[in-house]
Protein backbone atom coordinates (compact mmCIF):
# COMPACT_ATOMS: atom_id res chain seq x y z
CA UNK A 1 0.00 0.00 0.00
CA UNK A 2 1.66 3.24 -0.93
CA UNK A 3 2.53 6.26 1.89
CA UNK A 4 0.44 9.19 1.62
CA UNK A 5 3.52 10.91 0.51
CA UNK A 6 3.84 8.37 -2.22
CA UNK A 7 0.35 9.46 -2.94
CA UNK A 8 1.44 12.76 -3.52
CA UNK A 9 4.45 12.16 -5.99
CA UNK A 10 4.49 11.66 -9.21
CA UNK A 11 7.48 11.06 -11.36
CA UNK A 12 8.25 12.87 -14.32
CA UNK A 13 8.91 10.60 -16.98
CA UNK A 14 11.56 11.87 -19.62
CA UNK A 15 10.72 12.08 -23.38
CA UNK A 16 13.03 10.66 -26.09
CA UNK A 17 13.76 14.40 -27.10
CA UNK A 18 14.59 15.30 -23.23
CA UNK A 19 17.39 12.24 -23.35
CA UNK A 20 18.96 13.94 -26.11
CA UNK A 21 18.53 17.14 -24.80
CA UNK A 22 20.20 15.41 -21.53
CA UNK A 23 23.36 14.36 -23.29
CA UNK A 24 23.95 16.96 -25.24
CA UNK A 25 23.48 19.60 -22.43
CA UNK A 26 26.55 17.39 -20.87
CA UNK A 27 23.93 16.14 -18.19
CA UNK A 28 24.63 12.39 -19.38
CA UNK A 29 27.85 11.36 -20.13
CA UNK A 30 29.12 10.89 -23.35
CA UNK A 31 30.11 7.93 -22.16
CA UNK A 32 27.65 6.91 -20.08
CA UNK A 33 26.19 3.18 -20.17
CA UNK A 34 22.78 4.71 -19.86
CA UNK A 35 19.21 3.69 -21.53
CA UNK A 36 15.96 4.98 -21.45
CA UNK A 37 13.16 2.95 -20.75
CA UNK A 38 9.22 3.61 -19.32
CA UNK A 39 11.19 7.90 -19.09
CA UNK A 40 13.56 6.97 -16.72
CA UNK A 41 17.11 6.98 -17.27
CA UNK A 42 18.85 3.81 -16.09
CA UNK A 43 22.06 3.29 -15.56
CA UNK A 44 23.65 -0.25 -16.80
CA UNK A 45 25.84 -2.32 -15.45
CA UNK A 46 29.11 -2.30 -17.17
CA UNK A 47 29.63 -5.22 -20.24
CA UNK A 48 31.78 -8.06 -18.70
CA UNK A 49 34.03 -10.77 -20.95
CA UNK A 50 31.33 -13.26 -21.06
CA UNK A 51 28.66 -11.01 -21.84
CA UNK A 52 30.88 -9.83 -25.02
CA UNK A 53 31.49 -12.87 -25.91
CA UNK A 54 28.50 -14.29 -25.89
CA UNK A 55 27.01 -11.05 -27.58
CA UNK A 56 29.81 -11.74 -30.41
CA UNK A 57 28.88 -15.35 -31.06
CA UNK A 58 25.35 -14.64 -31.64
CA UNK A 59 26.53 -11.57 -33.79
CA UNK A 60 28.62 -14.13 -36.10
CA UNK A 61 25.68 -16.41 -36.14
CA UNK A 62 23.13 -13.81 -37.18
CA UNK A 63 25.30 -12.01 -39.47
CA UNK A 64 26.36 -14.82 -41.25
CA UNK A 65 22.93 -16.55 -42.04
CA UNK A 66 20.69 -12.86 -43.23
CA UNK A 67 23.36 -11.88 -44.73
CA UNK A 68 22.12 -9.84 -47.19
CA UNK A 69 18.48 -9.94 -46.16
CA UNK A 70 18.48 -8.18 -42.71
CA UNK A 71 21.24 -6.12 -40.33
CA UNK A 72 22.69 -6.92 -37.49
CA UNK A 73 23.14 -4.08 -34.94
CA UNK A 74 24.94 -4.65 -31.90
CA UNK A 75 24.02 -2.75 -28.75
CA UNK A 76 22.74 0.26 -30.82
CA UNK A 77 19.32 2.23 -29.84
CA UNK A 78 16.20 1.07 -30.84
CA UNK A 79 13.13 3.69 -30.94
CA UNK A 80 10.02 2.35 -29.79
CA UNK A 81 7.86 4.80 -28.43
CA UNK A 82 8.01 8.44 -27.00
CA UNK A 83 9.33 7.23 -23.72
CA UNK A 84 11.79 4.43 -24.38
CA UNK A 85 14.95 4.26 -26.54
CA UNK A 86 16.62 0.39 -25.00
CA UNK A 87 19.70 -0.95 -26.44
CA UNK A 88 19.25 -4.22 -27.17
CA UNK A 89 22.16 -6.94 -27.11
CA UNK A 90 21.10 -7.51 -30.50
CA UNK A 91 18.85 -6.45 -32.85
CA UNK A 92 18.06 -8.12 -36.07
CA UNK A 93 16.14 -4.79 -38.41
CA UNK A 94 15.29 -4.55 -42.20
CA UNK A 95 17.46 -3.39 -44.33
CA UNK A 96 18.97 -1.32 -46.16
CA UNK A 97 21.19 0.05 -43.16
CA UNK A 98 21.65 3.49 -45.03
CA UNK A 99 17.47 3.80 -43.48
CA UNK A 100 18.71 4.06 -40.05
CA UNK A 101 21.42 6.94 -40.55
CA UNK A 102 18.70 9.54 -39.43
CA UNK A 103 16.60 7.52 -37.47
CA UNK A 104 17.03 4.65 -34.93
CA UNK A 105 15.06 1.33 -36.08
CA UNK A 106 10.89 1.17 -35.06
CA UNK A 107 8.97 -1.08 -34.38
CA UNK A 108 8.11 -2.32 -37.75
CA UNK A 109 11.55 -2.30 -38.50
CA UNK A 110 12.86 -5.02 -35.83
CA UNK A 111 12.69 -8.69 -36.59
CA UNK A 112 14.83 -9.50 -33.69
CA UNK A 113 15.69 -8.33 -30.43
CA UNK A 114 18.09 -10.36 -28.04
CA UNK A 115 19.27 -9.71 -24.78
CA UNK A 116 22.22 -11.63 -23.18
CA UNK A 117 21.43 -11.26 -19.63
CA UNK A 118 24.48 -11.97 -16.62
CA UNK A 119 24.80 -8.89 -14.47
CA UNK A 120 21.71 -7.46 -16.58
CA UNK A 121 19.09 -10.16 -15.83
CA UNK A 122 16.92 -8.36 -13.13
CA UNK A 123 16.73 -5.25 -15.72
CA UNK A 124 16.52 -7.48 -18.74
CA UNK A 125 13.79 -9.41 -17.34
CA UNK A 126 11.90 -7.04 -15.28
CA UNK A 127 12.00 -3.79 -17.60
CA UNK A 128 13.06 -4.22 -20.87
CA UNK A 129 11.25 -7.38 -21.33
CA UNK A 130 8.05 -5.60 -20.33
CA UNK A 131 9.12 -2.87 -22.93
CA UNK A 132 9.95 -5.37 -25.83
CA UNK A 133 6.53 -6.71 -25.40
CA UNK A 134 4.52 -3.45 -25.53
CA UNK A 135 5.82 -2.83 -28.74
CA UNK A 136 6.27 -6.48 -31.12
CA UNK A 137 7.27 -6.75 -34.63
CA UNK A 138 3.98 -7.09 -36.56
CA UNK A 139 2.38 -10.41 -36.41
CA UNK A 140 2.77 -11.39 -39.83
CA UNK A 141 6.71 -10.62 -39.75
CA UNK A 142 6.76 -13.60 -37.28
CA UNK A 143 8.78 -16.49 -39.01
CA UNK A 144 11.71 -18.54 -38.08
CA UNK A 145 15.26 -17.10 -39.67
CA UNK A 146 15.69 -19.84 -42.58
CA UNK A 147 19.10 -21.84 -41.74
CA UNK A 148 19.17 -20.91 -37.98
CA UNK A 149 16.43 -22.68 -36.02
CA UNK A 150 12.69 -22.97 -36.27
CA UNK A 151 10.99 -22.42 -32.82
CA UNK A 152 8.73 -25.76 -33.76
CA UNK A 153 12.32 -27.28 -33.54
CA UNK A 154 14.25 -27.74 -30.79
CA UNK A 155 18.26 -28.18 -31.16
CA UNK A 156 20.54 -30.72 -29.30
CA UNK A 157 22.89 -28.73 -27.21
CA UNK A 158 26.15 -29.28 -24.83
CA UNK A 159 26.82 -29.08 -21.72
CA UNK A 160 24.38 -30.32 -18.30
CA UNK A 161 21.25 -29.73 -21.17
CA UNK A 162 22.81 -32.95 -22.95
CA UNK A 163 24.13 -34.69 -20.59
CA UNK A 164 20.21 -34.85 -19.17
CA UNK A 165 19.39 -36.12 -22.25
CA UNK A 166 17.08 -32.74 -23.06
CA UNK A 167 16.77 -30.58 -25.88
CA UNK A 168 15.99 -26.88 -25.50
CA UNK A 169 14.49 -24.26 -28.65
CA UNK A 170 17.41 -22.28 -30.00
CA UNK A 171 16.10 -18.76 -29.05
CA UNK A 172 17.72 -16.44 -30.97
CA UNK A 173 15.60 -17.37 -33.72
CA UNK A 174 12.19 -17.28 -32.12
CA UNK A 175 9.93 -14.69 -33.26
CA UNK A 176 12.37 -13.83 -36.42
CA UNK A 177 11.45 -13.30 -40.02
CA UNK A 178 14.16 -12.69 -42.81
CA UNK A 179 12.49 -13.02 -46.28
Amino acid sequence: MPSPAEDLIRRHRFTVTDYYRMAEDGILAPDARVELIDGEVLEMPPIGPLHASVVTEIQDLLTAAVRGRAVVRVQNPVHLGPHDEPQPDIALVKPPTARYRTRHPEPQDILLLVEVADTSLRVDRDLKLGVYRDQPPPASERRPVPGIGDPERSHRCRGPWARRGRRRPFPAAVGAAVD
